[in-house]
């Protein structure tokens, strides 16, 4: 039998020791990437600054720095959602004036102003919201007189979800 040959055994390439290096510690060292300054104006998110050249600048969305994209996305959704809670848009209409039927020359201007305050709030999409709203400021024998429909709860009528059926019937 011949001789089993021994494995032969391969040594890979080891680092150099940290003291034989030509790198000094100091210029591996990765700085982490700057992030844009917080603007002062949070609503305005044109009012990011580059730290390095303070040239003011629009921090894109596909931006090198997550940072960035991520405090421009908090803005952006912030002045959003205020700008949802604030329409600045609408004006807020005069609320009617209670209306008890005594004087029929009130009427109009009581139409008139529920009118505008459903026009000024989304909240009276819908016309069973106009007539309870109207119904709400009714008073003396104008509420006595819708009193059995809105307590009866059997039979509703038709004016009660059509805003256009309950000014016909108000007036009459």
């Amino acid at each position: 039998m011949p001789p089993k040959a021994k494995p032969r055994v391969v040594e890979e390439p080891q680092d150099p020791p940290e003291a034989t290096r030509s790198e000094s510690p100091e210029s591996r060292r990765e700085e982490p990437p700057k992030s844009p300054k917080i603007p002062e104006n949070p609503d305005n998110p044109d009012d990011f600054v580059n730290d390095e050249d303070d040239n003011p600048r629009h921090a894109s969305v596909l931006s090198d720095q997550p940072t960035a994209s991520l405090t421009e996305a908090i803005l952006l959704m912030t002045k959003e959602l205020r700008r949802r809670e604030n329409p600045t848009s609408k004006a807020k209409a005069k609320e009617p004036d209670t209306f008890d039927g005594s004087d029929p020359k009130k009427l109009n201007n009581f139409i008139l102003l529920c009118n505008l305050t459903f026009r000024s709030n989304l909240t009276y999409a819908e016309d069973s919201n106009k007539v309870n709203f109207a119904l709400s400021y009714l008073r003396g024998t104008a509420l006595e007189y819708y009193e059995p429909s809105i307590l009866d709860s059997d039979e509703v009528p038709a004016w009660m979800d059509n805003w256009s059926a309950f000014v016909r019937n108000i007036r009459t």
